[in-house]
């Protein structure tokens, strides 16, 4: 998801991971590893939705991220991708 403000995030809605990929209209680092015979990609945040806010807490036990998301437009967004695809994502 990307915001006008220049904030761009990817979530896993599967396993609830997230990652900042721009802030302040900055690009910010992939946490990418070699395993030898593959890339694995580190979520540095987890996430969870509460009272239709998205909080983000880092995935190695630090304190909450200072920043919350409206969580209706994107959820708007999975549901309509659902309803396209037969999914049942959930955000």
């Amino acid at each position: 998801m990307a915001y006008s403000n220049g904030d761009g995030f990817a979530l896993d809605l599967d396993d609830k991971f997230s990652c900042p990929l721009c802030l302040d209209g900055k690009k910010q680092p992939y946490p990418l590893t070699d395993r030898g015979n593959q890339w694995a990609f580190q979520w540095p945040w987890r996430y969870h939705v509460a009272r239709g806010r998205i909080h983000f807490e880092p995935t190695d036990g630090g304190e909450p991220v200072g920043m919350q998301l409206a969580a209706g437009s994107i959820e708007r967004k999975v549901n309509d991708y659902n309803r396209k695809a037969g999914a049942n994502y959930h955000l």
